[in-house]
């Protein structure tokens, strides 16, 4: 466990030093007060459309954070920059496992982060509702579980793809978990049917939208911690189980 948790303070180190952070960062303030700028210009309420805007692009930054990061960092696991520490005795498993939970603290803090921030800006201009609070404390809460679940698909596919294919493959099932496949209202056919049956083995990220947190109950919110944990160490798991006999 110490070689875990020194791999992932060290990652975590990176992370913090890289310029990736101080471009979130300016895209953070920008999110921020431009959702503000549009409130103001909106006929609806400001704190309605600010919370609405600075929610949305809020998932919409740490979808597309945590991915960038996870390939970058957690990903890099499978470059030779690395063969050191397998030389030093350091597993494989392990260290994949702590650079994945390296990134896993990083870019769940900045999850959480990020909703904060926004309400803080629309508390210091305007009035904000019980509901546009009720929706800014739901993605403090959700947005990093979909971050976990996010980082733990990336770095899965970074152990069986090359970059660039990782990267597409990560996308493109982070649209596609986003997306809610209903059962045709004609008689499907058997492609049909093949696309709901693959929609059902994939996480239904729609599970972390904040907007729709009012309509989650208790038993919903479990099934969205058991999705949680099941996904992201699910793909963990077989990253890891294929990293052990990667050819390097």
């Amino acid at each position: 466990m110490r070689r875990l948790f020194s791999i992932a303070s060290q990652t975590v180190f990176e992370i913090l030093r890289a310029r990736l952070m101080y471009v979130l960062a300016v895209l953070l303030v920008v999110l921020a007060w431009s959702s503000l700028f549009l409130g103001d210009i909106a006929i609806e309420p400001k704190a309605e459309v600010a919370v609405d805007l600075g929610v949305s692009g809020a998932a919409l930054i740490c979808g597309i954070m945590t991915i960038l990061i996870s390939l970058e960092y957690a990903g890099a696991a499978v470059r030779p920059v690395f063969y050191p520490f397998l030389a030093a005795g350091v597993g494989r498993g392990m260290l994949l496992a702590g650079r994945w939970l390296g990134v896993v603290l990083v870019t769940t803090a900045l999850a959480a982060l990020v909703p904060v921030c926004i309400m803080t800006a629309i508390a210091l201009t305007c009035e904000i509702t019980p509901g546009n609070a009720q929706d800014l404390a739901a993605a403090v809460l959700l947005l990093p579980l979909e971050t976990l679940v996010l980082a733990s698909i990336t770095v899965f596919f970074a152990v069986y793809a090359v970059r660039p294919v990782a990267l597409a493959l990560a996308i493109a099932l982070w649209l596609i978990c986003h997306m809610q496949i209903n059962a045709p209202i004609y008689e499907p056919d058997a492609m049909d049917r093949l696309v709901i049956v693959f929609s059902r083995l994939l996480p239904d990220l729609e599970l972390y939208n904040p907007r729709l947190f009012f309509l989650v109950t208790p038993p919903v919110f479990v099934g969205t911690l058991a999705q949680t944990a099941f996904y992201s160490l699910a793909a963990l798991y077989v990253a890891a189980l294929y990293y052990r006999t990667k050819d390097l």
